[in-house]
């Protein structure tokens, strides 16, 4: 029983994407799995994380219940190319299983783990554009010297003339910006890849 709750009974997870959709692993530089991605591929929003507050003081349908799920705010996703994967022994640091001179950096999971197995080189999916700061001391330890920043085409290019697509876009290409400019602070060779607008 939680405390102060009149809700009784044992709980337990049952993993689900709702309908369509699959699960994308988040690990950390020593290889293990710290959140879970969800991708529907129907519903909005597209990409949901696994892992909730509680509401079993408001809910009454108990299939719709659950307990405090585990919160880790927005952490860089380090994906390797398959092969690699399979003989990453968990708590092995990634710097030990690859060479880390080349990185590529780029927005959310899904692309990392596609990327990672594209270019066969390791690759870092940061949770959001501006959100590279915890990259930084790594490239170091790392040994990165070769860093591509591949980001979607909207950080150069405006969707249409409105204000705000053009706000948009001055927004995200200043935050490239700073993301490139403090990577080469730190001795890194720095890149620009951008995904074309139909992909």
């Amino acid at each position: 029983t939680e405390k102060g709750s009149t809700v009784e009974g044992a709980w337990y997870y049952t993993p689900s994407t709702q309908q369509n959709g699959y699960f994308i692993p988040v690990r950390n530089e020593e290889g293990y799995i710290i959140r879970m991605r969800v991708r529907r591929d129907t519903g909005n929003p597209k990409y949901i994380w696994f892992s909730s507050q509680h509401n079993i003081d408001n809910e009454t349908n108990m299939v719709r219940m659950r307990r405090n799920g585990v919160s880790s705010g927005g952490p860089l996703n380090l994906a390797v190319p398959f092969q690699l994967l399979q003989n990453w022994p968990m708590g092995e640091n990634i710097a030990n299983i690859c060479r880390m001179d080349t990185l590529i950096a780029t927005e959310g999971e899904f692309k990392s783990w596609i990327s990672a197995n594209v270019f066969n080189v390791p690759v870092v999916g940061l949770p959001g554009a501006g959100n590279f700061k915890d990259l930084l001391p790594l490239l170091s330890k790392w040994g990165v010297k070769k860093l591509i920043i591949a980001y979607d085409m909207d950080t150069l290019q405006r969707e249409d003339d409105s204000l705000k697509s053009q706000q948009k876009q001055a927004n995200l290409f200043g935050l490239v910006k700073n993301f490139a400019l403090e990577a080469m602070k730190a001795g890194v060779t720095t890149y620009l890849w951008t995904w074309g607008l139909s992909d």
